[in-house]
């Protein structure tokens, strides 16, 4: 079974991010766990990483792909891929820290 390249979530642009990043993260799950990750300073590192775990793992039952730009403990989701089709497309998802949870009660 080959990569279909369409269901790859379109990258946000690093200067869209609502904060600066200091490091990119690439997640890889089956189904609800994680089953490797990476940590990369350079966004373009990270993303040639995403590429090519795409490459390898993308198309096992199950797989999804994550691409986060990260800062302290604040994140983004820049990209995204899934191996099932017809789930909601996600382009931005922040996830913020407790800290900043508590300060919005």
């Amino acid at each position: 079974m080959g990569i279909d390249k369409q269901r790859v979530d379109q990258p946000v642009p690093e200067h869209q991010l609502p904060f600066a990043a200091d490091q990119f993260r690439v997640i890889v799950q089956f189904g609800a766990a994680a089953a490797m990750d990476g940590i990369w300073g350079d966004p373009g590192v990270a993303a040639d990483k995403f590429t090519r775990w795409l490459g390898t793992h993308g198309s096992q039952a199950g797989a999804q792909i994550c691409l986060w730009a990260e800062a302290g403990e604040r994140r983004a989701l820049v990209r995204r891929w899934r191996e099932q089709p017809g789930e909601e497309e996600v382009f931005f998802v922040l996830q913020a820290s407790a800290h900043d949870q508590n300060r919005s009660l």
